[in-house]
């Protein structure tokens, strides 16, 4: 057999968003995403109960919660190999520009067959283990110190009291809805920035039985002979036989 591992990094289009609050709140209902995509996927209560061991014994309430808390849309998102986050992200909070991160890259790696000379796209997902080092709170402290906002300026711009302030500080988990609260109030994309930098779920095998692989010291380009639309292409990493 024969390997590459590539990089590939992705972009998010930045598009006009300007839904408002009440708009949000009738539209988005994280249990029926969810349901909708185990449905789709073909998942097991017995996963899914996996994910929520709190409701072991219940999985189908979890379906019917209007917001639950990103770390669990998180774990069903690489459960059912499907980002549920990066959908909401783009349907919600498209309007905030992104400063991605220049290391943020997923890995590719195609093999090859030297007997039926087929080319697999292995996609690879990764983990979702990131998740323990992730406190939201030293996020939100963070963007505060940088613009040097007082307590009083940020409660301001989340038309809160100021006491809750401390209380958002000391948050290592946030549910969905109150995240795209603070992000849209002060305009600074935290899905993004927390956890779609981290997270990458590309869960499909591709397969070529017929392409013309060409490679060169920057890239790995795979393209149909039979199809002049088809084309992928990668930032060459490293290769080894």
């Amino acid at each position: 057999m024969m390997f590459f591992s590539l990089s590939l990094r992705s972009t998010i289009t930045i598009k006009e968003n300007s839904m408002n609050n009440e708009q949000l709140w009738n539209d988005l209902h994280i249990g029926r995403m969810v349901k909708n995509l185990v449905d789709k996927k073909h998942i097991t209560a017995s996963k899914i109960s996996e994910v929520f061991n709190r409701y072991t014994h219940n999985s189908d309430k979890i379906y019917k919660l209007d917001d639950m808390y990103v770390d669990d849309l998180v774990r069903i998102s690489y459960l059912a190999e499907y980002n549920l986050l990066e959908e909401i992200s783009e349907k919600y909070l498209s309007h905030i520009p992104i400063i991605k991160n220049k290391k943020t890259h997923k890995t590719i790696t195609i093999t090859m067959n030297m007997q039926t000379k087929r080319l697999t796209n292995h996609q690879n997902a990764g983990k979702c283990d990131f998740l323990k080092d992730i406190h939201v709170g030293h996020y939100l402290k963070a963007l505060a110190q940088k613009n040097r906002w007082s307590n009083r300026s940020i409660s301001d711009l989340l038309k809160c009291a100021q006491s809750l302030i401390s209380y958002y500080y000391a948050l290592q988990n946030m549910k969905i809805k109150k995240m795209i609260e603070l992000s849209v109030a002060l305009n600074h994309n935290f899905i993004a920035e927390i956890y779609l930098s981290r997270m990458h779920i590309v869960p499909m095998l591709d397969q070529f039985d017929e392409c013309i692989l060409t490679i060169t010291e920057q890239n790995v380009r795979i393209t149909n002979p039979n199809d002049d639309t088809f084309l992928w292409e990668y930032k060459r990493k490293y290769c080894c036989e």
